[in-house]
């Protein structure tokens, strides 16, 4: 028997009541930043452990293991009763892409339509990370199936990873985590202007407010002059806190969808800090003060002692905002977006 709990980005969780540990596992692809995600969180474990136990119990939300199959095969997904097994199951709110959570630290992952690019992007990263990481972990995949209609494969860990309920990571473990998955496709001898140039045209492309784009224009044309190199590398682009689990004692990352082979060296770092904070309600005024703190100029230090290349921090900081709200614009997180330009404005105020 399942429940079918829609969140709030109106993706579907199908929380399987097959013993509490089912209903553990289900929860476990909510992962909600707020204290009310967190309670609300735990009162429906609690909910479905009273519901699991006590069958008189009636609810429209109560699905059979056939009637998920028949729902799922509506929506184009080619599975089989040997499939689901009544496992969790998690589907975006686009209903194309299907997450199921077997045993063993085992997840079986289906992308249809528009959700196929993402899949085979993240078997690439996969392929590239594979015996090349040392400072974090990632998962194994196999039985990888790619065809017009479909794609999916299974990603497993030997060992179990968790959630961890601190906000952040220790910020060392996160730079050593970034700086080498960076560096598995770093090219240090890429001319910041053509990155400029990339970035210009991006943003030529996007219907944006007129003086939002205006400003943004004239920094990146102030910065024609400029000659020096950066390096370009591996960057996750989806890098938050509900994408790290912790496993003996080392990060382990997934969901590598959005990754890509040639970004700027900051645009994880500043996913990781700043998203979380705007799904806090954090303002701008309130996320410039972070970006300017002495704890966040602590954590920039290191890692660009790290990465060692560009000393301009600054400027760093800037295009990979820059990026991060193109990212939000073409996805249509309109409010990620709104406040990530209204950050990049206070901090070219300041130029």
């Amino acid at each position: 028997m399942y429940y079918k709990l829609t969140l709030k980005n109106s993706a579907v969780c199908f929380v399987s009541l097959k013993s509490n540990k089912c209903i553990i596992d289900s929860l476990s692809f909510y992962q909600p930043l707020s204290l009310k995600g967190k309670i609300y969180k735990f009162f429906m474990g609690s909910y479905f452990i009273l519901l699991r136990n006590l069958g008189f119990i009636k609810s429209r939300n109560l699905l059979s293991e056939g009637d998920i199959i028949k729902f799922l095969i509506s929506l184009s997904f080619d599975v089989q009763s040997s499939d689901v097994c009544s496992y969790p199951m998690f589907l975006s709110s686009c209903g194309h892409k299907l997450i199921i959570k077997e045993r063993n630290n085992t997840y079986r992952k289906f992308g249809i339509y528009d959700a196929q690019h993402p899949c085979i992007n993240e078997i690439k990263a996969y392929v590239i990370m594979n015996d090349r990481i040392s400072n974090f972990v990632a998962s194994s995949i196999s039985d990888i199936s790619i065809s017009s209609n479909i794609v999916s494969f299974r990603m497993s860990m030997e060992q179990e990873s968790s959630y961890k309920n601190d906000s952040f990571y220790e910020y060392k473990a996160i730079n050593r985590s970034l700086i080498e998955l960076f560096n598995l496709s770093r090219d240090d001898s890429r001319i910041l202007l053509s990155t400029i140039e990339k970035l210009s045209m991006k943003l030529s492309e996007l219907n944006l407010q007129r003086d939002f784009y205006e400003n943004i224009k004239s920094y990146l044309e102030s910065l024609s002059v400029t000659k020096i190199n950066v390096p370009l590398g591996f960057v996750h682009n989806d890098f938050k806190i509900w994408n790290i689990k912790s496993c003996n004692g080392k990060i382990h990352i997934f969901d590598f969808e959005s990754s890509y082979a040639s970004g700027l060296p900051f645009i994880d770092l500043i996913n990781y800090y700043i998203d979380p904070l705007i799904v806090k309600g954090n303002s701008v005024i309130n996320i410039i003060r972070f970006l300017q703190c002495d704890r966040f100029s602590k954590i920039l230090d290191d890692y660009s002692s790290r990465l060692n290349a560009c000393s301009d921090i600054s400027l760093m900081i800037i295009l990979s905002l820059v990026c991060r709200f193109i990212y939000h614009f073409e996805n249509g997180n309109e409010y990620s977006a709104l406040i990530y330009s209204g950050v990049i404005s206070g901090l070219l105020m300041d130029y």
